[in-house]
Formats: C-alpha cells, structure tokens, sequence
C-alpha cells in the first residue's frame, strides 16, 4: 500500500516535493480512518451474535501479546473475534471462550483494514514517533489511540451518533 501511494495519483497529497510526508494530511486521513473504524467496531459489535460488553470488545487485540492471546482469526473463511467471560472462572476455574462470527461482509472490512490500512498507519506511528525521538511499540488492540485501547465511552458515543 506504501509503494501504491508513493507511486500513485495521490502522491502529491501525502508527499512534499523533497518526497517528506505532510504530516498535517496524515492525520486528517487518520482520523478518517478512526471514524471509519468507529463504524466497522459498531458493525462488529451489533452483527457479531449477542453483543459483547464495551471492555471486551474494545480490548480486542489483532497479535498476541506477552499475557494475552489475539483474539481475531479467520476459520473457514469466516472472521471469529473471540472473547472469555470470567465470571465462570471461579467456579470451574477457566474462563469461558466466545467465538463471535462476523457476517461475511464485515469480516472483509475487518481484514482490508487489518491487511492494508492498519499496517500503513503503524508505519506513519512509527515514523512520526522517530522525528520526535519517541520510542514506543505499536499497539496491540485493533481499536486504539495513543493511550491504549479505546475507552466504552467511545464506542456509546459512536452508538449515539450513528
């Protein structure tokens, strides 16, 4: 996507002329894609079976981390987002797992932005960070800002706006 947009029509709209990125331009396509994500979150949240709660679904995350497994995967060609509940875990001493199987349309929607969108603006992060001599590790959660992962405030306010 990176090589696409530098040799692309839309070069000059995310590029100077000394080939440095304009870095007001990349955060006006961030916050688009913050928007957009807010969308595909609440697609995810109403269509992916019994609703989760806000933590749970916000603290979604696409990798594995050091305590914490990811929680998206493509089985059969279906996205599955899996949380547990842990209510359970006191009595049988294991969380309970919930696949949540996301209509068709929404799970490709989930995995472009996984694919394509998501890797490109980790790099714009990344980048932005290095000119600011900031070393910090990309986020985990697939719905996040720079202070973690999104808050349910977040996600009621989206509700109510959409």
């Amino acid at each position: 996507m990176l090589e696409d947009l530098i040799g692309g029509k839309r070069k000059r709209e995310f590029l100077d002329s000394t080939g440095q990125w304009k870095w007001k331009r990349l955060q006006k396509y961030t916050k688009a894609v913050g928007k957009w994500l807010e969308l595909v979150q609440l697609l995810a949240h109403i269509t992916g079976g019994q609703p989760s709660r806000g933590e749970e679904i916000n603290g979604l995350r696409l990798v594995n981390g050091i305590t914490r497994d990811r929680n998206v995967f493509v089985i059969d060609g279906e996205v599955v987002l899996v949380t547990q509940y842990h209510k359970s875990l006191a009595h049988f001493d294991s969380p309970k797992v919930i696949p949540r199987f996301l209509p068709a349309r929404v799970g490709q929607l989930l995995v472009m932005y996984m694919i394509y969108v998501r890797l490109l603006t980790d790099r714009w992060e990344a980048d932005d960070w290095a000119l600011h001599g900031k070393l910090q590790p990309l986020s985990d959660f697939i719905w996040h800002d720079e202070n973690g992962p999104w808050e349910s405030s977040r996600t009621s306010r989206a509700m109510a706006e959409k």
